[in-house]
């Protein structure tokens, strides 16, 4: 998503080697976002090419570590994260028409180093690497549903005993039934009850298309060979684990 963390802006000067000036009727090109390059109109004024809500999760070292939602409205980026540990980081910036996003800010309210060396974002698919403290990690998110297009399969179909987790407490469970690649699911927990119905698809990710009763991300898959369940959940301000094993 980020080609980088506190990536200086662009030179201001015309000189028509990068993308400041198309040499032809001195309008930019669009390369850095600062003008489509078509009529010399400000990409600010523009409904742009990618613009949307991003569901977003990150994961490090094989395991998901954190969740949160991207904006992008007229080529300007919003975005917040909140992990397992509590870490919450804001980011800003810019989109360009090729889909390369510039940070102007990054911050982890932890003081912690955050670092963005490549992304970008392609047909509603957002993907990059980033650092925490050095530790590397992939960011994937999808803007305004486009997962679901994707085809159910039946090769989970079965029952799951799933609970969610936090601060090494378990805090609800029940029995996920997946039935022709669909699911649906109740938990309660002490903030609520809330409702979940979503698919799996081919590679095993559990995909969650309606909640009702609380404000709830998660993100989690199903293990090919095991059958084990390991993801992460979002309820507000407290992120937890999404456990589960197969039970028949």
């Amino acid at each position: 998503m980020w080609a980088c963390s506190g990536a200086p802006k662009n030179d201001p000067a015309l000189d028509g080697s990068d993308g400041a000036s198309d040499g032809s009727d001195g309008a930019s090109d669009g390369a850095d976002g600062s003008s489509d390059g078509a009529d010399g109109a400000s990409d600010d004024d523009l409904v742009g090419a990618h613009d949307g809500t991003y569901t977003i999760t990150m994961s490090r070292g094989g395991d998901h570590f954190a969740l949160g939602v991207a904006t992008i409205e007229r080529n300007r980026v919003s975005a917040e994260m909140l992990s397992n540990a509590g870490l919450s980081v804001t980011v800003a910036g810019r989109v360009s028409q090729s889909g390369v996003i510039t940070v102007t800010e990054a911050i982890a309210d932890d003081g912690s180093t955050i670092g963005i060396p490549e992304a970008t974002v392609t047909r509603g698919v957002l993907e990059a690497t980033y650092t925490v403290d050095g530790d590397e990690g992939v960011l994937v998110g999808t803007r305004d549903g486009e997962l679901l297009v994707q085809t159910p399969v039946r090769s989970f179909d079965g029952s799951y005993e799933l609970a969610l987790v936090r601060d090494d407490v378990e805090v609800a469970n029940t029995v996920l039934d997946i039935r022709r690649g669909g699911f649906s699911a109740s938990f309660t927990t002490d903030e609520a009850i809330f409702d979940v119905d979503g698919f799996v698809t081919s590679d095993g990710v559990l995909v969650v298309n309606s909640v009702t009763g609380g404000e709830v991300q998660a993100e989690a898959t199903i293990d090919q060979d095991t059958l084990d369940i390991e993801g992460i959940y979002r309820a507000g301000e407290r992120v937890g684990r999404v456990v589960g094993r197969r039970s028949d």
